[in-house]
């Protein structure tokens, strides 16, 4: 039912939201299990990336955004993984959901740098680097691009006619970094390593 669900709605949004973008694709994902490590800075990013890899991407997505049943019942079909930072229960259920999908040769997407949609504001968000401690599977950093034309207004809004998902190659030792030291300062380096890195592709 979920792949049916997420079909139709890939559909949807690239045929009627999308229809005058042009989407650039930069690379691929790859074709087993991997985290997928991207920016956000726009509520378009994880459509964006699931439209250029045509797979469901599980993305970590903010708990308040299954309030709303419809929202939540769409979001849980195609498998999207509620969490926030503060709420332990969601957030360890959270990771298990994550590492179940792993697992199975599927793609699980997290923003280190999300907009916090309780604070209002953008947050580095350490637990990237706990999920990629607690999988041992290839991490793809992936950069969306967009030229917005004004300042976002509403979830409808497409605001840009002009998307590049530009997919990085592999990181290579760098969850071995993340396990060798798992202290709150070296997570909040390695997050903030992770923004800088994904910031400079192109």
């Amino acid at each position: 039912m979920g792949n049916l669900v997420y079909s139709l709605g890939k559909l949807v949004v690239r045929s009627i939201y999308l229809s005058k973008v042009k989407i650039i694709v930069k690379g691929k994902l790859p074709k087993k299990s991997a985290i997928i490590v991207a920016n956000h800075d726009n509520p378009w990013d994880p459509p964006l990336i699931m439209i250029a890899d045509g797979r469901i991407v599980h993305f970590f997505t903010a708990h308040i955004l299954f309030k709303n049943i419809l929202s939540r019942v769409f979001l849980r079909e195609i498998g999207q993984i509620p969490v926030q930072s503060g709420l332990k229960d969601v957030n360890n259920k959270a990771f298990s959901e994550a590492k179940r999908y792993l697992s199975k040769g599927e793609l699980v997407g997290i923003f280190p740098y999300p907009d916090d949609l309780i604070k209002k504001k953008k947050v580095l968000y350490t637990g990237v680097i706990r999920l990629i401690i607690e999988n041992d599977v290839q991490i793809v950093p992936v950069k969306v691009k967009l030229d917005e034309k004004r300042k976002w207004k509403s979830f409808f809004d497409v605001n840009f006619d002009k998307a590049e998902v530009i997919i990085g190659k592999p990181l290579v030792g760098f969850r071995e970094r993340c396990v060798n030291n798992k202290g709150k300062n070296h997570c909040l380096c390695m997050t903030k390593e992770l923004v800088e890195y994904i910031e400079k592709l192109k």
